[in-house]
């Protein structure tokens, strides 16, 4: 028994004594060139960027760089996410579903709250 604590406590102490792993190395760089690729292009985006209204109030979407910015009334701007097709989300939990109808900009704005309320908005 004796014997075997001995063995545990002197690998324990070599353990301690291993070198760091190393860190990783830097991606190839044509996956660091895919994933620069993958930010949404102001091609992409700017079909939504405008100005949406639903009875009296209104929501102006706007793109800052490779991110869309939506801003309604005096709430401060709200960065949105592309989730998919059309669909962008906001740190809030809700969806923006952009309707293209015609393939040209967006004409019409369903925005879906986190507790899920919809609501319509137009361009």
């Amino acid at each position: 028994m004796r014997s075997l604590m001995l063995i545990s406590t002197v690998a324990l102490g070599l353990a301690a004594c291993a070198l760091p792993a190393p860190p990783p190395s830097a991606p190839p760089p044509e996956v660091a060139a895919n994933a620069a690729s993958a930010l949404p292009t102001a091609a992409l985006l700017d079909p939504y960027v405008g100005r949406y209204v639903s009875g009296g109030d209104a929501i102006v979407v706007r793109r800052t760089g490779n991110c869309l910015v939506a801003e309604r009334g005096g709430q401060a701007p709200t960065p949105l996410t592309l989730v998919g097709l059309a669909t962008f989300a906001d740190l809030a939990g809700g969806a923006f579903l952009f309707d293209r109808a015609g393939g040209g900009g967006s004409t019409r704005l369903t925005l879906i709250a986190a507790n899920g309320t919809r609501r319509e908005w137009m361009r």
